[in-house]
């Protein structure tokens, strides 16, 4: 188990459980919650400021390549995310 996996390993669980259920109930078809969030917590972790930013991180970085990550749907999403000392912000 590498450091990400232990870090998000408390997730896991509510992820497994309560993540295919926020799925069906929002409808998504493309962006999915688990997948989103982990992302997300990479992206707080790696301290990237921004959606822009995330998505050339996922494309690029080996370790990104490594924990299974891709900039799959998120590079077509119309949400900006910002992460600003620890606080997210949608546009």
């Amino acid at each position: 188990m590498n450091t990400f996996e232990k870090l998000t390993a408390p997730l896991n669980a509510f992820l497994n459980e309560k993540g295919t259920q926020i799925d069906e109930e929002s409808d998504s078809r493309t962006l999915f919650f688990s997948d989103f969030v982990l992302k997300l917590v990479y992206s707080v972790v790696m301290q990237i400021s921004s959606l822009r930013l995330l998505i050339s991180e996922l494309q690029t970085n080996p370790t990104a390549s490594t924990l299974g990550f891709s900039a799959g749907m998120l590079s077509h999403a119309s949400t900006r995310v910002f992460i600003v000392n620890n606080n997210i912000f949608f546009t």
